[in-house]
């Protein structure tokens, strides 16, 4: 087994791994990979055929004024007549020297479940992005709210304006327009709704009488204007939301859990604390 770059010669079987692991139909993974170039995928392959696959489209994060360069580990995937093999392991390292030969600062990623944070903390990676989860009930929420903020066109501009103007002194990958775009179009796909307003905005599912907020972002105190825009979209009766840990709905503390993992490669990134980071958008 060989760990490489993709190459173009590569596509059709990177889409029958895609399709076969994740079940995407074939009109998402043609727009994801309109996201990323053949030097952001990385391959195992026998024979020359990929078996196992990650992406890592370049994302900066951001603090204020501080940046790191680094990319964003997503949809790794192996075939399933090849895992237990520990291919995963080889292509997280070769990421990793490869990263570093293009002088990124380091690498994320979102696990996809609970018991995977043991498994990239095995590889190099810690826990630096947390969520916070916190439940209400229509009523409650209404009794929080104050003049609705102004709701505007969702474009992957406006949403990248918003959502760094909302998260300026927190921790958090500063994704492309290209990234935020692919994400309104997954949304809309698989029946999410984005509201973006003049200070933050809500990425949410209904389902029945209950909504699901999954990324609830807004410029510090400014929760109750965005609960107001939230409130005018929708007449369900029960709210969840998941939002930055700083931020703060009512006076409910809520939980706060992991969410994403970083792996440090430069001197200076291993300086860096990252406390509380958040990355809400996660493209799955």
């Amino acid at each position: 087994m060989q760990c490489r770059l993709a190459t173009t010669e590569d596509k059709r079987a990177l889409y029958a791994l895609w399709q076969n692991t994740f079940g995407d139909e074939p009109a998402v993974i043609d727009r994801f990979f309109q996201c990323v170039t053949p030097n952001e995928i990385v391959v195992c392959g026998e024979n020359g055929s990929p078996v196992s696959a990650l992406y890592m489209p370049r994302v900066e994060l951001r603090c204020g004024k501080k940046t790191l360069s680094a990319a964003y580990i997503y949809a790794a995937a192996t075939d399933t007549a090849y895992r237990g093999r520990g291919l995963m392991t080889y292509l997280l390292q070769f990421a990793a020297e490869n990263a570093q030969r293009q002088s990124l600062e380091g690498l994320y990623l979102v696990p996809a479940e609970r018991t995977l944070f043991d498994y990239y903390g095995a590889r190099g990676f810690v826990t630096a992005f947390f969520k916070k989860l916190v439940q209400y009930s229509r009523s409650e929420l209404k009794a929080l709210c104050e003049n609705p903020a102004t709701a505007l066109p969702a474009s992957a501009l406006q949403f990248f304006k918003t959502r760094e103007q909302a998260l300026q002194e927190i921790w958090h990958p500063a994704y492309s327009q290209t990234i935020l775009d692919f994400s309104l179009f997954l949304n809309k796909q698989y029946g999410s709704e984005t509201l973006l307003t003049d200070c933050g905005y809500a990425v949410y599912e209904t389902e029945e009488n209950a909504v699901q907020v999954t990324d609830f972002c807004c410029e510090e105190g400014k929760e109750a204007a965005l609960l107001g825009a939230l409130l005018q979209k929708t007449d369900a009766a029960k709210f969840a939301f998941s939002m930055p840990v700083p931020r703060q709905i009512g006076s409910m503390p809520g939980k706060i859990v992991p969410a994403g993992m970083w792996r440090p490669l430069s001197k200076s990134a291993k300086q860096t604390e990252i406390q509380n980071g958040y990355i809400g958008i996660t493209l799955g």
